[in-house]
């Protein structure tokens, strides 16, 4: 048997509303949803799990036929399906209307229940969300039935809001695979055992690093094999720029494109600026959102003062007399924050 497990698509979401690229983004998650599809028809895929939060919202009539259409086009492949907190099931939830297509299996009870699959030999267990928070940790005392088959958990959770999960219960619990919805980076919780698959797309700038889907391959001893499957082809990138205080705006426009360029057009930043600076420079960080699709860009150097000519010349005015209420012996981190702002002010109201 061979399966995907993913979760979090999010379907419906804008990432980065303002930005150029927000609509766009939305229907690059649609395609990419789509593409999945076409690839567990390529790879003849048995079973496709997915951990909760297929929409950011609740879904509208269409866009479940939409998605109900696409599991159509492989009857073959057994699409097990939960709702997590983002299209958590209400009274009037499309999900509880929609006809699906024969290979879907809804899990839409508030209990956990499972599904026996004679062909593949295996058993799915899971339930769904029927309001944003659970803070009952649901999954803590379950386990599968003792039938000798190869037993899944769908599960969509793990903070303290949304189904906290003790990880040694889980461990316990005798399922063969937990398939983890909820986080969107994916991780292991369990060695070999349970995991997060994470979003197959980054859905904010907070979303760092490959995002995919966790593929699984049972042989007929029962004997499991997974891999992560890099899906994505844009992510969220950190870029950390170093300032000197030889550093001009030039200089940090430069060396952003450049970095920009080797990393990848296609991406969205996130660009840092530390260390010190000329108290005379000013970077551009607007002008620095036109080198690419920089979503966020943050000036933390410190300027660097002469304090001792500061003294001299300002003597007993404004900026002077600030300096002196800090000559005290050695500063802590917080005073000299407070210092270099303060100085960064005064200095700036004064030009």
């Amino acid at each position: 048997m061979r399966f995907f497990h993913i979760s979090d698509v999010h379907l419906g979401a804008c990432p980065d509303p303002g930005f150029p690229w927000s609509d766009k983004r939305a229907k690059e998650i649609w395609k990419s949803f789509e593409d999945l599809i076409q690839k567990a028809s390529e790879r003849q895929v048995d079973l496709i799990l997915i951990a909760g939060d297929l929409f950011q919202r609740q879904p509208l009539m269409r866009e479940v036929k939409e998605v109900n259409a696409l599991f159509s086009l492989i009857p073959k492949t057994k699409i097990v399906l939960i709702a997590g907190e983002h299209d958590y099931l209400r009274p009037d939830s499309c999900y509880l209307k929609c006809q699906w297509s024969p290979n879907v299996f809804f899990m839409s009870t508030k209990e956990c229940s499972g599904i026996y699959f004679p062909d593949l030999n295996t058993e799915v267990y899971g339930l769904s969300y029927y309001e944003r928070e659970i803070m009952e940790p649901l999954y803590d005392d379950l386990s599968p039935q003792d039938n000798g088959c190869f037993h899944i958990l769908v599960a969509h959770g793990g903070d303290e809001t949304h189904i906290p999960i003790d990880k040694k219960k889980l461990a316990q619990s005798g399922f063969d695979y937990v398939a983890l919805g909820h986080f969107h980076k994916s991780q292991t919780v369990i060695d070999r055992h349970a995991y997060y698959s994470g979003s197959l797309e980054p859905i904010d700038k907070t979303d760092l690093g490959p995002h995919g889907y966790i593929e699984g391959q049972v042989d007929e001893q029962g004997r499991m094999s997974l891999r992560f499957v890099p899906w994505a082809k844009k992510e969220y990138v950190i870029l950390s720029v170093t300032s000197t205080e030889q550093f001009t705006d030039a200089d940090l426009k430069a060396q952003v494109e450049e970095m920009i360029r080797k990393r990848g057009k296609q991406h969205f930043y996130r660009i840092l600026i530390d260390g010190v600076r000329d108290p005379m420079v000013r970077f551009d960080l607007e002008g620095c959102k036109e080198l690419g699709n920089v979503v966020e860009i943050m000036d933390r150097t410190t300027p660097v003062y002469n304090f001792r000519k500061l003294l001299l010349q300002n003597g007993n005015n404004l900026i002077g007399r600030y300096i002196r209420q800090f000559q005290n012996g050695a500063l802590t981190e917080a005073e000299k924050e407070a210092l270099y702002e303060g100085i960064d002010a005064l200095l700036n109201a004064k030009r």
